[in-house]
């Protein structure tokens, strides 16, 4: 590089940007989703969740593995396999604008399931190649609440191997 050559580095677009404004602060919900679970609580069921969470500019989803099949019956390798797709989602984007659950179901069948809150639509620029790996179903809050609700339950239950996005 000589000394007229000048780096410039590329502005990443926010593919967010066209959304409305939004009150709802997704780090604020993250810390007060941990508060409350120390507490014993589930935050998703608080009258404080209910009041600020904004339907119009946050969406969950729930996602199914399509491989389960390829999970085997050794905890170490299927709790390896949840750890290798929270690597691979590492980005910057998935920690600003994703919460979410992964369940690892160790029946003799194992599967897994996740659950997220995001900004907007689930994007695979955000949540990474591992998008593929799941199919998708896009759930109605407050007309699904039972489900979130239970799906980011965070009680320790026999044969649920739980870890969380954040």
């Amino acid at each position: 590089m000589g000394d007229d050559d000048v780096f410039v580095e590329e502005k990443v677009k926010d593919i967010y940007a066209g959304l409305p404004n939004t009150t709802f602060n997704l780090g604020t919900f993250k810390n007060y989703f941990f508060d409350y679970r120390d507490l014993d609580k589930n935050y998703f069921e608080s009258e404080q969740f209910h009041e600020s969470f904004d339907s119009e500019g946050f969406n969950f989803y729930i996602g199914e593995y399509l491989d389960n099949e390829g999970f085997g019956t050794l905890p170490f390798i299927q709790r390896n396999r949840i750890a290798g797709i929270m690597i691979q989602m590492d980005s910057p984007l998935a920690h600003k604008y994703l919460f979410g659950s992964f369940k690892l179901f160790t029946s003799e069948k194992p599967f897994l399931k996740c659950i997220f809150l995001t900004r907007g639509k689930l994007r695979k620029e955000v949540f990474g190649d591992q998008f593929d790996l799941f199919s998708w179903k896009e759930l109605n809050y407050p007309a699904d609440k039972k489900l979130i609700v239970e799906e980011f339950d965070f009680h320790e239950k026999p044969n649920i191997f739980q870890r969380y996005w954040v």
